[in-house]
């Protein structure tokens, strides 16, 4: 079981910063997930106020459709999942 942590406020400061973090989540859901979409829209979901353990970047695609990926503090993707328009 990978170890979950806090990712606080000045960490996720920094992470929003790096843009690898949503070029990855796109890399994923194009080449990993075999999307044939284009992506309509990809940004950091607001975690504000809340005490989170992992850094979620949510992408919707030309359709309508939206994925939610999932990673750890570290960069390992956790999970990805998507839902229907």
């Amino acid at each position: 079981m990978y170890p979950l942590t806090t990712v606080s406020d000045d960490l996720m400061k920094e992470i929003k910063k790096d843009d690898t973090w949503i070029e990855n989540a796109k890399k994923v859901i194009l080449d990993n997930l075999d999307e044939n979409q284009e992506i309509k829209s990809i940004d950091f979901k607001d975690q504000d106020n809340q005490s989170v353990s992992t850094v979620d970047i949510a992408a919707e695609m030309e359709d309508g459709r939206t994925y939610t990926l999932s990673y750890y503090s570290d960069g390992l993707l956790k999970d990805a999942v998507w839902y229907e328009k």
